[in-house]
């Protein structure tokens, strides 16, 4: 018990560690998740055996933390966005953002309030990509890299075999489970 205990002391504060999960395939590792430990839990039983579960967030959690209402706005959604990916690129985060988005948030007349953010930067680049018909995510490269994508969305065609279980030899899965979360509506 008292290893688990020392273990889970090891881990740092939610807002510094990052949880990356990769697979081995064909000796090349991919990365399926990149995000942020949120939780970490620990278990012993009586046979001595351990059990840990991290639970966590992507790297968009970051950019949900604070509130920047306030915050001064200025050039086009594209620069905007750009502003605010910029805290990220210490977490090897790009950016890969659509310049094709011209759509100016200045004022008209330099007499006139200057326009000011609502929200978090995720709550206002998720918006302006609303806005524009544009979609916004992350995406995990390789072990500690990451790409933001604003833009148009891009419709992948490539046919995905579906998820079978429980059909024999037919069957690509071993097992299969969900979490919903009711107050995000995700699953």
């Amino acid at each position: 018990m008292k290893s688990l205990a020392a273990l889970l002391a090891r881990l740092p504060p939610s807002r510094e560690a990052r949880l990356v999960i990769a697979v081995l395939v064909d000796g090349a590792a991919t990365v399926v998740s990149d995000g942020i430990l949120t939780q970490h839990q620990g278990a012993i039983a009586s046979n001595g055996s351990v059990a840990i579960g991290l639970t966590g967030e992507d790297l968009t959690f970051l950019m949900d933390l604070d509130d920047r209402t306030g915050a001064v706005l200025q050039g086009s959604a594209h620069q905007q966005v750009r502003v605010c990916l910029t805290p990220l690129r210490r977490l090897g985060i790009t950016a890969a953002v659509d310049d094709k988005a011209q759509a100016s948030t200045q004022a008209d007349h330099p007499m006139e309030a200057m326009p000011t953010q609502q929200g978090t930067d995720y709550a206002h680049v998720t918006r302006l990509a609303a806005d524009l018909g544009f979609v916004f995510h992350l995406a995990p490269d390789d072990v500690g890299r990451s790409t933001a994508h604003w833009g148009p969305p891009v419709v992948d065609t490539t046919r995905m075999p579906p998820l079978t279980l429980g059909m024999g030899h037919r069957s690509n899965l071993e097992s299969l489970s969900f979490t919903l979360v009711p107050h995000q509506g995700t699953a």
